[in-house]
């Protein structure tokens, strides 16, 4: 990526603005995806009533912000980088709040996106602190300076619910995908050529 650009008066305030849409799009993604989580147990009549462990948070989190990078350019690019390269770096340095054990998927995945707000704030709070901080994810790296050469969208730009709408898609893809491994048991049988033993069903959880 380009070279990061001074953190002058300027610069600071278009981070700001851009890490707050960040922090505004990641709640909004929470609120309306925690639908998805109630849908895939109902379907699966299965209850949430389990911890699945902080990679599956951190994966959930991180499954649904990718989406900006895979269909929106370089911004996707920048911003998905920012965002995922945060989630990513919390499997070598856990934030203490998630170093607990919750009640349910849900939950966890609660306070993953507390935990990335709260993070976010802390660059909100002294940006200049953090401005040479490198975010490294899928091949990228940035960092937070970066995030002054473009303009993340608020909820009055329609541009917030398209990439909302990919990011909400990615995450009910990312809870199916996490469910069906943690609580699926598929049934098959075995063919086996007459004369020999007797097939048996074959269970694969």
């Amino acid at each position: 990526m380009s070279s990061t650009p001074d953190p002058t008066h300027e610069n600071i305030e278009i981070v700001k603005t851009n890490l707050k849409n960040i922090q505004a799009f990641n709640d909004y993604i929470y609120d309306h995806g925690q639908v998805y989580f109630t849908n895939c147990f109902l379907l699966l009549t299965s209850k949430d009533d389990s911890d699945p462990g902080l990679s599956i948070g951190l994966s959930l989190l991180e499954a649904s912000f990718a989406a900006l990078g895979d269909v929106y350019g370089p911004l996707g690019v920048f911003a998905a980088t920012f965002m995922c390269g945060e989630v990513d770096s919390w499997t070598e340095t856990t934030p203490p709040q998630l170093n607990s054990v919750f009640a349910s998927m849900i939950i966890r995945y609660q306070q993953s996106s507390l935990t990335f707000d709260s993070q976010v704030a802390d660059y909100i709070s002294d940006p200049t602190s953090f401005w040479t901080k490198t975010f490294t994810w899928n091949g990228q790296s940035c960092t937070l300076g970066d995030l002054a050469t473009f303009s993340f969208p608020d909820e009055k730009d329609p541009n917030f619910f398209t990439y909302a709408k990919a990011c909400l898609t990615a995450l009910d893809k990312a809870v199916w995908q996490q469910v069906l491994k943690a609580k699926c048991v598929i049934t098959w049988w075995a063919w086996i050529p007459s004369g020999q033993v007797d097939p048996q069903p074959k269970m694969i959880k």
